[in-house]
């Protein structure tokens, strides 16, 4: 009995998690700037980043880098496994705010185009 209820009891803590985070629209491109939409919205958290971009956001999964992997999976088949650029989207409509979510790339990114984020994405790279 006492089994089931710390089940019962985890699970809650799971769905309340879940209830009180952030989304993000998950997109993702490859070398030749073509991308795509994942179906399924991603569930996290959107920070303010500090110092230089400080008006800039970026998105951390729920999930870390387990999450992180499957989307990168997610983004391999839609490409044939041709490596892709993984994007966090806040805000989707014509001028839709994004960042890059990477094991070592954070990047924001308040361009239109992915073509502009990419070029970006080359410049700068996080110690971790």
């Amino acid at each position: 009995m006492n089994k089931y209820k710390i089940i019962f009891f985890f699970w809650i803590a799971i769905l309340s998690l879940s209830a009180f985070s952030d989304e993000a629209h998950i997109l993702c491109v490859n070398k030749k700037y073509q991308y795509n939409w994942l179906s399924q919205k991603e569930n996290g958290s959107w920070r303010k980043t500090e110092g230089f971009f400080s008006e800039t956001h970026y998105f951390v999964l729920n999930g870390g880098a387990h999450s992180y992997l499957k989307l990168k999976l997610r983004c391999s088949k839609l490409f044939q496994n041709e490596y892709t650029y993984v994007l966090a989207v806040n805000n989707v409509g014509d001028k839709w705010s994004s960042v890059a979510i990477n094991d070592s790339i954070i990047v924001p990114a308040p361009w239109d185009n992915p073509k502009y984020i990419l070029d970006f994405v080359s410049l700068i790279k996080l110690p971790f």
